[in-house]
């Protein structure tokens, strides 16, 4: 349930800030957009780290699962404030559509998350089959739907279908270093998880200043602010693969961590800018030949 939540929540503000947000306004958006992500990712482990320690209750972690309490009624009453943005005319909710996705993505994470520890069972190889199903299913019947939940102009746009790949390969690497380093630094160096978020506290204030600066750096140089900083990221990693291991080199490690922060703010808050600057509006949907009556059309906005 948490997750289907923030399945619909974050996809609205990407499109809020298209929608509602002047284009000479959207790199400032999403550089202002990136740096929030950047200070969620310095707080959040921090409030969690001091949640941790404080033991309330003689709960231990299980304490940490209400942080997400007062953030989503804050996220309610916020909501109140936001400009009220419409969709094309006549487009609905493709609630089929909508259930396939999240029926094939859900059967495609359980057996990955679980699968492992119990021995992948019969239940994980049925899983990747209904995830299989369900989104090839939701794939090849985009066309036949008056109201589908991806256009299938987006799907045929060479620069959505670059900058789709470009965020997912992205988000693949760089969430899981970050796990990766509070694991270590948890488990094998023993801090605690306090102590294990201040240690990497540089990677997310350096990450606040790269968001600020993105929208600079991307009316200057463009799309070759991605590339140098995937390029910073990866050598940010290499330098702490040796670093990590002593006491001294965690030391040494915190500034490459804050160059490795800037270089991810920077990309996050310039990829949404430069990709949809590139990304065409979606034509009209043709419905099936049997269904003529039933004809779509999208907002370019959208």
């Amino acid at each position: 349930m948490q997750g289907a939540g923030s399945g619909l929540v974050a996809p609205q503000v990407l499109s809020l800030i298209q929608a509602a947000t002047p284009a000479t306004r959207r790199p400032r958006a999403f550089g202002l957009y990136g740096a929030t992500m950047a200070v969620a990712s310095l707080a959040g482990p921090l409030i969690g780290g001091l949640v941790l320690s404080a033991d309330l209750f003689g709960l231990g972690w299980r304490p940490v699962m209400l942080l997400t309490v007062p953030v989503a009624l804050a996220s309610l009453a916020g909501a109140t404030a936001l400009p009220r943005t419409r969709g094309a005319d006549g487009l609905r909710v493709d609630k089929p559509g909508a259930l396939l996705v999240t029926m094939g993505a859900g059967a495609l994470v359980l057996p990955l998350a679980l699968g492992r520890e119990a021995g992948w069972p019969w239940w994980t190889w049925a899983g990747f089959a209904v995830a299989v199903a369900a989104l090839g299913h939701f794939v090849r019947s985009l066309p036949h739907r008056p109201d589908p939940l991806i256009h299938p102009a987006v799907l045929r746009d060479r620069s959505a279908r670059r900058g789709t790949l470009l965020v997912f390969v992205f988000n693949t690497g760089v969430p899981s270093f970050t796990y990766l380093l509070f694991l270590h630094l948890q488990s094998a160096v023993g801090y605690s998880a306090l102590t294990a978020a201040l240690a990497s506290a540089p990677f997310a204030a350096g990450a606040v200043v790269g968001s600020r600066a993105a929208p600079a750096l991307t009316r200057r140089h463009g799309p070759t602010v991605l590339t140098v900083a995937s390029l910073i990221l990866a050598g940010m990693c290499l330098a702490l693969a040796p670093l990590i291991g002593s006491a001294a080199g965690r030391q040494a490690a915190l500034p490459v961590l804050a160059v490795g922060g800037a270089a991810f703010g920077a990309f996050t808050a310039s990829v949404f800018t430069l990709v949809l600057a590139q990304v065409h509006g979606p034509q009209p949907v043709r419905s099936p030949a049997c269904c003529p009556q039933h004809s779509s059309s999208a907002d370019p906005s959208e």
